[in-house]
């Protein structure tokens, strides 16, 4: 490919990009995996495309093309935060605990103020058989977001599988604090929630 059949690939990848997210805004998944299908055509290494169409194959529930797709954007682009986040959560959500632990470790390297990151870190771990992992990535995501009710809730969690019982208490009371009106924070609390 010289470099005039490349740059009219990648100016095509890019239009064909744009659309793909002009139909999924529209909410035709089915046509926005097309298009973004079609850049990757014009353009097989366009990291922008592959990431898109990672993302509209986990909404469209397409999980292991989505896996091989958000693989593929990685192969390409490795520090790609954004697509080691999504690689992860894909992990996760198929129970996949310590694949998903290992990703978003990357992640969370490449990005570390974003506090989604250690928050599914933590619960990665945690789930995985590493509460005091857990508790760690939990705490930092607590430490980026002082708010963050689901993070105090499952360090909660984490702290009761090891035992700690007063501190895990002292995290479910937070996690109340901050969204009174969640059942599986009240939950935690039966008779005790302030």
């Amino acid at each position: 490919m010289n470099w005039l059949t490349g740059w009219i690939g990648n100016r095509r990848a890019k239009l064909l990009n744009e659309l793909g997210n002009k139909r999924r805004h529209a909410g035709d998944l089915p046509a926005a995996a097309e298009a973004y299908r079609n850049a990757l055509h014009a353009y097989p290494a366009h990291a922008g495309a592959l990431y898109n169409l990672g993302v509209a194959l986990r909404e469209l529930r397409q999980t292991p093309e989505a896996e091989r797709v958000l693989r593929r954007l990685l192969a390409i682009a490795p520090a790609d935060a954004d697509g080691l986040f999504q690689l992860g959560e894909l992990l996760y959500g198929e129970d996949r605990f310590a694949e998903a632990a290992d990703v978003l470790k990357r992640a969370f390297e490449l990005s570390p103020r974003n506090g989604l990151l250690p928050f599914y870190l933590g619960v990665a771990l945690t789930r995985g058989g590493d509460p005091a992992g857990g508790a760690a990535s939990l705490r930092q995501a607590i430490a980026i977001d002082l708010e963050f009710a689901e993070a105090h809730f499952n360090l909660g969690k984490a702290l009761s599988m090891l035992g700690r019982q007063d501190e895990a208490l002292l995290s479910y009371r937070e996690a109340c604090r901050l969204r009174p009106d969640h059942p599986a924070f009240s939950a935690a609390l039966p008779g005790q929630v302030p």
